[in-house]
């Protein structure tokens, strides 16, 4: 496999996970330890 189509991958890959974290665990992380002492929960 060509080395710059595989570093090109492992580039995606790694901005595909990092968007998942900030669209999924960031926001639950914030409504669970921010939201929720606001609420008094």
């Amino acid at each position: 496999m060509n080395p710059w189509l595989r570093g090109g991958l492992i580039t995606v890959a790694v901005l595909v996970v990092v968007y998942l974290l900030f669209t999924v665990v960031f926001p639950w992380v914030e409504i669970r330890y921010v939201t929720d002492p606001v609420l008094g929960a």
